[in-house]
């Protein structure tokens, strides 16, 4: 059974002299089915999309291990699609993979298919 989290670096070392005094980053594993549970889903013709407000980049970290966000794909937080026209959203929808949580009315069947 893996731990509860995971310590994983935050960016390559920093040059000599410009050492940070300290650094942790504590993030849960993606559990270990959900990857496959995905990949099901995707083969059923299910489109998974992921909505989280976490950070977009923890976001699309995640997503990308458990296989919601492909290339290609697209992670919208809220600043950026509150400033964004309506018919510029709805054109983007298609390949939006990793959301908001106030980007999920926009996310409806009918919108999906204009």
């Amino acid at each position: 059974m893996p731990p509860p989290y995971a310590i994983r670096p935050l960016a390559p070392a920093p040059p000599p002299g410009n050492t940070p005094k300290w650094g942790l980053l504590m993030q849960d594993p993606v559990r270990q089915e959900v990857p496959e549970a995905v990949a099901t889903c995707k083969r059923a013709g299910i489109v998974v999309r992921m909505v989280t407000g976490d950070n977009v980049h923890t976001a699309q970290h995640i997503a990308r291990e458990c296989g919601i966000l492909t290339e290609g794909g697209l992670a919208l937080e809220g600043p950026n699609f509150r400033t964004m026209p309506e018919q510029e959203l709805v054109r983007l929808l298609p390949r939006l993979q990793v959301a908001d949580p106030a980007l999920s009315s926009y996310m409806s069947d009918e919108c999906m298919h204009e």
